[in-house]
């Protein structure tokens, strides 16, 4: 079992990777790992008052950081705290009651149904999506279009998860051929979406001028509430609405068997 010391740590890594994400969004690469350390706190089999103040302070100083620094306002930073509570709260919840497998599918639908009632909830800030970190990337992003921005939401969990799985699971020595695969696994992960975008961008009319400049993408053209006629945006919406109902249904699926386990148990 992790020592005080060892959370404090998988904290502080969460924090630098997500200012790192916020601070350098041209190459947001820390946003594929700050979940992953999190997680391993959440996944500890008993949890003591330490363990909880770690984690809760780490989410705080994420949450706190986000808005005192001027990328969202205080009331959308406490928004954030709260999402990102629920997220991992649930997937300790779900990893007690049910199999390890639907705990990671868990945390993939449930992160995924948050971003999606933001983006439909007019009084949350919908820079609070996950993918939102990838505005400033132009070259990473073209295939929303064809995923919706849910895409790029799930794109993070999975890499998180694989991150999880990799660097702060416990698993035997001898599985050390498993955590290799796993690795290979992230960076394919990361890297074929970021090499399909580039393709994609160097198809389109003064494309590698644009990946050449790296331009900047504005936000509100993701999303079709901002800008409904583009013919981009409404596919984005589209798909992103399939992929975020989805997501939505099958949470509460999950959610209702994992009460259902919990009362036969009684």
């Amino acid at each position: 079992m992790e020592s005080n010391k060892h959370l404090i740590i998988y904290a502080v890594i969460a924090i630098i990777c997500f200012i790192e994400a916020k601070i350098f969004s041209s190459f947001p690469i820390g946003i594929f790992f700050f979940y992953a350390p999190l997680l391993a706190i959440v996944d500890r089999e008993k949890q003591t008052f330490a363990s909880i103040s770690i984690l809760i302070s780490g989410l705080l100083i994420i949450s706190l950081f986000q808005g005192i620094v001027g990328f969202t306002n205080l009331e959308d930073a406490i928004f954030l705290f709260i999402f990102n509570t629920i997220l991992l709260v649930s997937f300790r919840i779900i990893r007690r009651s049910m199999k390890f497998s639907i705990a990671l599918l868990s945390f993939i639908l449930f992160g995924a149904s948050i971003d999606f009632l933001i983006l439909y909830l007019d009084r949350i800030n919908n820079t609070l999506v996950l993918a939102y970190v990838f505005s400033n990337s132009t070259s990473w992003i073209q295939w929303f279009g064809y995923s919706g921005v849910l895409g790029g939401t799930v794109w993070i969990l999975i890499v998180n998860l694989f991150f999880f799985l990799v660097f702060f699971y416990g698993m035997p020595l001898q599985k050390r051929l498993w955590r290799w695969r796993t690795m290979i696994m992230v960076v394919i992960t990361i890297a074929l979406p970021i090499a399909i975008s580039n393709l994609m961008l160097l198809q389109l009319p003064f494309g590698p001028e644009l990946l050449s400049q790296n331009t900047v993408t504005d936000w509100s053209f993701l999303l079709a509430t901002e800008n409904p006629d583009n013919e981009v945006t409404s596919m984005m919406s589209k798909y992103g609405e399939y992929m975020g109902r989805t997501a939505v249904w099958l949470s509460l699926l999950i959610v209702l068997s994992a009460f259902v386990k919990f009362k036969t148990k009684v």
